[in-house]
């Protein structure tokens, strides 16, 4: 986590949606999003054209049709010892931290593409068809330790030269804004069959 996130427990969820819409994007260390607000969502403005850079999986007359994935929020409370625990002040610091991320990097085909927040139901990310890179690399693993896994060819050489320099080309983009991914593996990291192309995912840790 970058030093000083604060994570707005001594604000108001109107004050923290109010600070987050009118510039939170000028700094890296101060986009909040209160835990109160974790089970309801709210709904946060969308970056301009968001889908400039996907290809429509469908075009009619009159709309393009586009393939997402909605990010819901999952809090979880228990009780212990007569005590109520709840993971939600953790699940808010880290879809905050994802925000961020996506608000400042901007449209960059390194990133998987934010379209914006739906209100009480979560974030909404461009679907990215294709394996993660951990599975381009050794092949898919098999359904279950009985089944034999399916033939895999290693890719080659100048595949893995461009993912690479894909990589390293987004790393840079993103430090640039001060931050890091803080969870990078090549389970984060998706091949996209269309272009064969990288994208890097999921910046909760950021």
């Amino acid at each position: 986590m970058d030093g000083g996130y604060r994570a707005g427990h001594n604000l108001t969820d109107e004050q923290v949606l109010e600070h987050n819409q009118a510039g939170s994007q000028s700094s890296p260390q101060v986009f909040q999003l209160p835990p109160s607000l974790v089970a309801n969502f709210p709904a946060l403005p969308a970056p301009a054209h968001p889908t400039d850079l996907l290809t429509p999986f469908s075009t009619g007359s009159t709309s393009d049709l586009f393939r997402a994935i909605v990010k819901r929020p999952n809090p979880i409370s228990i009780e212990i010892n007569g005590e109520l625990h709840s993971n939600a002040s953790d699940i808010a610091i880290q879809f905050a931290a994802e925000l961020r991320v996506y608000k400042k990097v901007g449209k960059n085909t390194g990133f998987v593409a934010y379209l914006g927040c739906v209100e009480n139901l979560g974030m909404v990310l461009e679907w990215v068809e294709g394996p993660t890179l951990l599975d381009a690399l050794r092949g898919p693993a098999p359904p279950n330790r009985m089944t034999k896994p399916p033939p895999h060819k290693n890719p080659s050489k100048k595949r893995r030269i461009k993912w690479h320099n894909q990589l390293v080309d987004a790393l840079v983009h993103l430090h640039s804004f001060g931050l890091n991914h803080g969870d990078l593996s090549l389970l984060n990291i998706h091949v996209e069959t269309r272009t064969d192309n990288i994208k890097l995912i999921d910046f909760g840790r950021s």
